[in-house]
């Protein structure tokens, strides 16, 4: 559910208010105080999108409110978003529909577009950036090479099943998470409506490759070897790589060799330490507080309330 806000009106100096806006902690509605159903949608990753609200037909909360993204924030100012809502929420009062006409025209005739739609209006507006970069991998590297030209409604499992026996040749363990990336979209494009009702989900229920844990201590030689990199970090610094080549991503560094340096503050030197020392997960140390740690008996734990 998303919080619902006020953004401003007309005669405020629009920019002014949006960039006043604070991160987000869930989904959150700015709503415009002046022209009713039109606001801007802030995501907790920053991602925001100019949206419309309203009921179609008679209206009345009989009826199902409809959401429409207008564009994007960096895409569309203000003004061009606020003319764009006004002109299609007079529309909606002379009987349209624009998100049920804009469904319907933005079928999925392939799987590539069914991608495309998915990492647009699902992924990159909900997800980390991390996750959003591990995805467009799975798209770009494996299943638009292999399927994006197939037709989206007609896929078939058989050809899911070719693509993850492909992949898993090499790699079982990205093979297995681009079928259930498959199948997410898939889903996805069944509830959006941008695929055929009857559409089945070629990746659902699919056998994969079972997955083997694996677990691996250092040696006290590689222990040696991490805790001098992290006193080096914090005291010197790490120097970053010569370029290796025309296209590497180190060709930009600065020329100096005293600017190529990567120092790390005596923060994370210690939260490295804690996560060598501990084996607890990465967040388990960065969120810990001092009313976690009994310093009587040692332990760092979350107390209950």
């Amino acid at each position: 559910m998303s919080t619902r806000e006020r953004l401003h009106a007309p005669d405020q100096d629009q920019q002014t208010s949006i960039t006043a806006i604070q991160p987000v902690g869930k989904p959150t509605i700015f709503y415009d105080t002046e022209l009713t159903g039109f606001g801007l949608k802030v995501q907790p990753s920053g991602a925001s999108s100019w949206i419309i609200e309203y009921r179609p037909g008679a209206g009345g909360r009989s009826v199902a409110a409809r959401r429409l993204v207008l564009g994007r924030l960096n895409t569309l100012t203000p003004d061009e978003a606020r003319k764009l809502a006004a002109s299609l929420l007079a529309k909606v009062k002379l009987g349209a529909d624009p998100a049920a006409e804009r469904s319907e025209a933005r079928k999925a005739e392939n799987v590539g577009e069914l991608l495309d739609l998915f990492m647009d209006n699902h992924i990159r507006p909900k997800r980390k950036p991390r996750t959003v970069v591990l995805f467009e991998g799975y798209v770009r590297n494996h299943i638009r090479p292999a399927l994006g030209r197939q037709k989206a409604p007609t896929l078939s499992r058989g050809e899911v099943e070719r693509l993850l026996r492909s992949i898993g040749q090499t790699n079982p363990v990205t093979a297995n998470r681009v079928v259930a990336f498959l199948a997410a979209a898939y889903s996805y494009g069944q509830r959006a409506g941008v695929l055929p009702k009857e559409t089945a989900n070629p990746a659902a229920g699919i056998e994969k490759f079972r997955e083997q844990a694996r677990e691996r201590f250092l040696t006290e030689a590689e222990l040696a070897c991490l805790g001098e990199a992290i006193r080096e970090a914090e005291a010197v610094g790490i120097s970053w790589p010569e370029p290796d080549g025309p296209n590497s991503k180190s060709k930009h560094a600065p020329k100096l060799p005293e600017n190529r340096v990567t120092l790390i503050n005596p923060y994370a030197a210690a939260a490295l330490r804690l996560l060598i020392f501990t084996g607890a997960r990465l967040r388990e140390i960065l969120d810990l507080k001092w009313d976690h740690v009994d310093l009587e008996r040692g332990p760092a734990r979350r107390r209950s309330c």
